[in-house]
């Protein structure tokens, strides 16, 4: 039996679908704290999260890689438990909106309300506020949490609000959690009705165990659970296309943009970014049957006597005809599509021969001429989401750049996609474009 063990238990209840969770704490765990059969245990899940955002000059790039992780345990009714890490627990009290802890009213998203089951620390009923201020408090040994919590519900920036010493100590906490992780600890639980309406979504591993035990639910598995043998014997196996990935970027304007410096308007370069995710399609198979008229002719020996159509005026005497009615399994086609979302950044960067160019040719001409910031990245302020048909399409548009290295920059797109029900995710990089930055140069003619 896995016994799950937990320095500090804080029970919360969350449920974001329409319908409250019909499962409990102990549909999936006894007394003891042991997993009860019929839990299937998906492990450690990581998923790309984007309010876990960059602070420059706090974090710097080893505390994360910029996804959360959780352990998570399913029922065969998919609903679902995770463990948020100590370092994703952190960043999502820090983002509680973003994060999807509380919505936008600023009330804890849930039908069902919030439960405490084990600390004393929050009381049944207790508002937003409360509730980060004292998840908070598990971090930061700061007084002024409550502050810090109605700022990240309002959604505003929690993290300016730290004074200049509990700033400085910003990497001690995170240091701190990350040893609380690599130690397996845990300081929430989170109850979802289902695993489709959670971060993680539903995993691949999830459904196919599901599936191995014959109990995966419509909801999960469109094509429910036939008997895999007979009905890939007969009809074909479910089949999984993953939508292709394309993308664009251009520079929209101006048709010569000059580099910070010799840019007296500071015009800079207007840059336009674009990703498309064609929609992944689910084909599977289910066996029907139908009332059909079987006609014969059969020989006065009871042999069917094969004929060409129509046989019922081809059979002739001594031969009989004879129409029976039969059970007919056919093979019906079933087609389901899904939007894979993504998270996405924009680059730019100064192609090899430019870098040459300055750091020699150009260095000759005008003696320190260095690179000084050939690599450009762009997360944030994208519109994205899935039109009708389940594309996904992502569009990214940055004003103004203010390049200071002139020559040409290679664009691309990359990131990782939320997978599907049906999908797991993938990460792509794909060359999308390029653009130039010219610098003016004075030669002197003797």
């Amino acid at each position: 039996m896995k016994r799950i063990i937990y320095l500090l238990i804080l029970f919360v209840l969350l449920s974001v679908s329409v319908q409250p969770a019909h499962a409990d704490w102990g549909d999936f765990f006894d007394e003891n704290g042991n997993l009860k059969p019929g839990v299937v245990d998906l492990g450690q899940q990581r998923v790309p999260a984007d309010w876990m955002p960059d602070v420059p000059g706090w974090v710097p790039d080893w505390i994360y890689d910029g996804a959360a992780t959780y352990h998570m345990y399913a029922l065969p009714s998919g609903e679902t438990v995770l463990l948020p890490s100590a370092t994703t627990l952190f960043f999502m009290v820090m983002n509680p909106r973003e994060s999807g802890l509380v919505n936008a009213n600023g009330q804890i998203n849930s039908e069902l309300g919030l439960r405490i089951q084990a600390t004393g620390l929050v009381a049944s009923g207790a508002n937003a506020g409360e509730v980060i201020a004292a998840l908070l408090g598990q971090f930061l040994n700061v007084p002024y949490t409550k502050e810090l919590a109605d700022a990240a519900i309002r959604g505003e920036n929690a993290w300016s609000m730290l004074k200049e010493g509990d700033a400085f100590n910003i990497f001690r906490i995170l240091r701190d959690a990350i040893t609380q992780d690599r130690n397996s600890l845990y300081l929430a639980m989170f109850l979802y009705s289902s695993c489709q309406n959670s971060p993680t979504g539903c995993p691949q591993a999830l459904i196919d165990e599901l599936l191995r035990r014959g109990n995966c639910p419509p909801s999960l598995c469109p094509g429910g659970n036939p008997t895999p043998d007979r009905v890939v014997q007969k009809c074909g196996a479910p089949t999984v296309t993953q939508g292709r990935i394309s993308a664009t970027a251009v520079k929209t304007a101006p048709n010569y943009a000059l580099v910070t410096g010799q840019d007296p308007e500071k015009r800079g370069v207007d840059l336009q970014f674009s990703l498309t995710i064609e929609p992944t399609i689910y084909r599977y198979y289910t066996l029907e049957e139908r009332t059909e008229i079987n006609k014969r002719c059969v020989n006065p020996q009871g042999s069917i006597v094969e004929l060409p159509p129509p046989i019922e005026q081809n059979c002739k005497a001594p031969n009989r005809y004879i129409e029976q009615e039969e059970e007919v399994e056919y093979c019906v086609l079933h087609e389901q599509t899904f939007c894979e979302q993504a998270r996405v950044l924009a680059s730019a960067s100064l192609k090899k021969s430019s870098r040459d160019w300055i750091l020699n040719d150009l260095a000759q001409w005008y003696p320190g001429a260095t690179l000084i910031r050939p690599d450009w990245n762009w997360r944030f302020g994208a519109s994205q989401g899935c039109d009708a048909s389940n594309t996904f399409r992502w569009t990214l548009v940055q004003e103004k750049v203010q390049i200071r290295d002139p020559g040409f920059y290679a664009m691309s797109v990359s990131g990782i996609t939320s997978g599907t029900p049906v999908s797991q995710s993938r990460s792509f990089q794909i060359p999308a474009g390029e653009f130039d930055a010219y610098l003016m140069m004075t030669t002197i003619i003797k």
